[in-house]
């Protein structure tokens, strides 16, 4: 929203005083991960490696996850939540969730979600 600021200094001769007009808004939405690979382990395929990069991004405040389940229209499960950088120098970074307990010849789809 808009919002007003008042600023008064008192100095030996009188007080000045100045409003600045602000207009607050929403972040800007996340930036779209780009996937760079999906694997699954060697030991009888329960567990899953995703893994995506954050180009180009100078900073990057947002928290990603993956969510996942046995059908496009059901991705019930969630991995653990993956803080992005702080550092105003990273760019191009990768991101890995490695996710357990999977059930072995089941078919997989998976989401990674950005939130800022």
């Amino acid at each position: 929203g808009i919002f007003t600021y008042s600023c008064s200094i008192v100095w030996g001769y009188g007080t000045v005083t100045e409003d600045a007009i602000v207009n607050v808004g929403g972040p800007v939405p996340p930036v779209k991960p780009n996937l760079l690979s999906a694997t699954s382990s060697q030991d009888f395929c329960k567990k899953a490696t995703i893994t995506w990069m954050m180009d180009s991004v100078a900073y990057t405040p947002e928290t990603y996850y993956v969510k996942y389940g046995t059908s496009h229209q059901e991705l019930n499960n969630q991995s653990v939540i993956v803080y992005g950088s702080e550092d105003i120098h990273t760019v191009d970074k990768n991101y890995t969730v490695q996710i357990d307990g999977l059930s072995r010849n089941t078919k997989y789809f998976y989401q990674v979600i950005a939130n800022n």
